[in-house]
Parts: structure tokens; sequence; C-alpha cells
């Protein structure tokens, strides 16, 4: 019998499985649909979210992942990201376990690959973060009076019009959909730093894609001002694992809570060498 791998029959076949017979590299059962899908899932383009409801403690993960298969458990590496919110590093030989089975066993315990290190021959490593964090809504409402995103300036028309969506992607890391802010209590300085590694990475990645009609559009950037009490009452606010001021939402940012926008422009960096010297322009909406 065929199985789709959509919600409500991959949940079912994951309740009546064991968890370590499901993972065992040595022992899994091709004939088993859930071991196929989890072992020929594509982790780069579809994270395994069926009936995930919340994330295992990294210990208990670590132990977990450790016995079903066979990983050294001095392989593992539990981080202690920003925020307080932990991450798992995992060094493995991926001849003996493929890496696709090791993320299919991270996902089925609530984490997702947010960088992979690739390989040298024989070993990968790779860093999982948790995609059911607690919810820190109230707090941030209760400290925060506005928050800000920033993006590259060539984006402004889009946003503008259509408001903060979740993305998949960002330069770094292979996120869920997550729009990212920062808090609005965050120093300028600390801001203009974050875009400038962002704009240095884009800058890197169009390099690497050879589009040098774009290399302009790498170092002016748009900064939007988030007034928090216009946000949606239903949107969920978390803090950012990776940035001490950062924030992500997996909801939309609609443009009627936007109550300003700015712009920077970093091609003065270039001949000045000190970010102190960037500013930010405001200009009301």
């Amino acid at each position: 019998m065929e199985y789709s791998n959509n919600g409500k029959e991959m949940r079912t076949l994951l309740e009546q499985m064991e968890f370590e017979k499901i993972l065992h590299p040595f022992d899994v059962d091709f004939m088993n649909p859930v071991s196929r899908f989890l072992y020929q899932s594509d982790y780069k383009k579809k994270i395994i979210t069926e009936g995930l409801i919340h994330t295992y403690p990294a210990d208990v993960t670590v132990r977990y992942i450790s016995d079903a298969l066979k990983i050294n458990k001095n392989n593992f590496a539990i981080l202690p990201g920003e925020n307080e919110i932990e991450k798992i590093c995992v060094t493995f030989d991926d001849g003996l376990v493929p890496k696709k089975l090791v993320v299919a066993a991270f996902n089925y315990c609530g984490y997702f690959c947010s960088l992979d290190y690739g390989n040298t021959p024989g070993m990968s490593s790779m860093v999982f973060e948790q995609r059911n964090q607690e919810d820190d809504t109230d707090e941030i409402r209760g400290k925060e009076t506005f928050l800000y995103h920033i993006s590259p300036r060539i984006y402004e028309g889009n946003i503008l019009a259509n408001g903060l969506s979740p993305r998949h992607r960002n330069l770094y890391f292979n996120y869920p959909e997550r729009v990212y802010l920062i808090n609005g209590s965050t120093p300028e300085t600390k801001i203009l730093s974050l875009g400038l590694q962002l704009a240095d990475a884009l800058h890197e990645k169009l390099l690497r894609q050879n589009i040098p009609d774009k290399y302009k559009d790498c170092y002016s950037w748009t900064i939007y001002k988030i007034d928090i009490d216009k946000l949606p009452a239903d949107i969920r606010l978390f803090k950012d694992p990776d940035y001490k001021f950062g924030i992500f939402t997996p909801d939309n940012v609609p443009t009627p809570a936007f109550s300003g926008i700015g712009h920077f422009d970093y091609h003065k960096f270039n001949t000045t060498g000190n970010v102190d010297e960037i500013k930010i322009i405001w200009n009301t909406k």
C-alpha cells in the first residue's frame, strides 16, 4: 500500500511506529512507507512537520539520535545560542550514517538544519535549531514599543506595497518561513553592523553567481520602523537564537504597522573604514 506524505496519514503512521524502529539505519525496513519517506526526503526542500507540535529537550534529542543512529555521544555538542536558546551540532561519518537520515531524525524531534558545514571526505558537520520555541510574544510586547526590519533597498517598493512575508531562506541559513526583526531598543551602531554583515554576505553570493550588474544593490539598505501596537493581535513573536537583539515571527507583518522608513548606504564605508560614520536617514512613510 502506498501512502502520500500529507499531514494526517504521516502523523498516523508516526504515532504507530516506535522511534528507534523508524530511524535505525541498519534495521530500517524500506518496505515501511514511513521509513522510506524519512530516508528519501530532501532536507533542503522538504522539512517534515507533520504531527510535530513541540521540540524535545536538547539532551533528550541527543540521547535518542545517538542511540537510534549509533553516533557516538561525543560527536554531539549542545551549543548555548543567543537568548538562552540551545542548538545542537553533530559531526558524523556520512559513509556509515546517510546525511538525509540524520536530518530526518532531527526533524522528528522538532529540529531543523540551520547550517550545513559541508563535508570533508567521509565526515559531515551540521547545526540544528529548535522549530518550536516557547512563545515570547507577551514579553516582547511588554518591553518594546517599536521593532525594526532591514533589507536591501531594491525590495522597498514591494515591501511597502505588500508588507513583510515569511521567507524560507536567508543569506546564511536554511530557516523555516520567518520574518526577522530587531528590537526597538537596539543601538543604531548594532543595527548598522548587522546590516553590513548581511550586505557583505549578499555581495559574496552575487560574486559566486557572477551577477556584476547587481553588485551596486548590495550596499544600499532600507530600515522599516514597526509600531508594535499596530501589529495584528494574533501575531506570534519569538527571540532569535542567533542574534542577541533579534526577533522573528512566522506571521505576516502588514504595512499599516509601519510607522516610518529610513535609509543607509555602505558605499561610503569602503572609503571611511568606520561604520560609526554611517548614519540612518529617517523619513516618514
